[in-house]
């Protein structure tokens, strides 16, 4: 969204997009959060905002998440594995399905869009389209010369090697010739099934079962 609004600006500034659109009269100002499932605590304060919800496959996430915590941020403990992580109270899928629950239980009226990560994927310009209206009025950023621009602006490996150079802490790998450590990482759908075994897999279909329908994950579960 930063590279269709903004084109011209730089890499690092790209990551704080509530400054970019606070003072913009022609976008609606946008406020950015992963809000952080493992805490358990759903936003309290958006009863009057207009929500665009980004969801995507947990068992997607949970591996994401894992080398967040081990390799990044920390707060996991490095030693234990990925099966220990998926199962953990306060890190594991459990987690993130009741996430999505209760926010979208909520939330539900003022989600104005959902949008799926595996769609993002599939078809980037569409999502988009939906979702710009939403941010500004001005047709303009419906142009296809920009939104292609800015997809090719985004394609993941040039975001992967701008995050190395970058001066922003948040967005540079940990160590540079670890990609797990990396803020961009990989980026696939469904690469999950290539981090667990049969019974890990079971386990996250389980707890995937859980999660509401709306979403479109229900049909996953085995």
């Amino acid at each position: 969204m930063s590279y269709v609004l903004f084109p011209d600006i730089d890499f690092d500034r790209r990551a704080d997009v509530t400054k970019l659109t606070r003072f913009k009269p022609w976008v609606k100002t946008l406020i950015f959060s992963h809000a952080t499932y493992r805490l358990r605590k759903i936003p309290d304060n958006l009863e009057k905002s207009k929500i665009i919800l980004l969801v995507r496959d947990p068992r997607d996430i949970v591996v994401s998440s894992y080398f967040e915590h081990t390799k990044r941020t920390g707060g996991f403990n490095p030693d234990r594995t990925i099966s220990e992580f998926i199962r953990d109270d306060t890190y594991g899928i459990q987690s993130i399905v009741d996430f999505y629950n209760e926010f979208y239980e909520k939330y539900e009226s003022n989600i104005k869009y959902v949008i799926a990560y595996e769609e993002l994927h599939a078809d980037t310009i569409s999502a988009l389209k939906n979702i710009i209206p939403i941010i500004t009025k001005d047709k303009r950023y419906l142009e296809e010369t920009k939104l292609n621009k800015a997809l090719l602006e985004c394609e993941f490996n040039k975001l992967q090697n701008r995050s190395k150079d970058s001066k922003d802490l948040r967005l540079r790998p940990y160590d540079v010739n670890d990609n797990e450590s990396n803020k961009f990482r990989k980026g696939k759908v469904g690469d999950f099934i290539n981090y667990f075994s049969e019974d890990d897999i079971k386990y996250l279909n389980s707890i995937l079962g859980k999660m509401n329908p709306t979403f479109g994950y229900q049909s996953d579960n085995a």
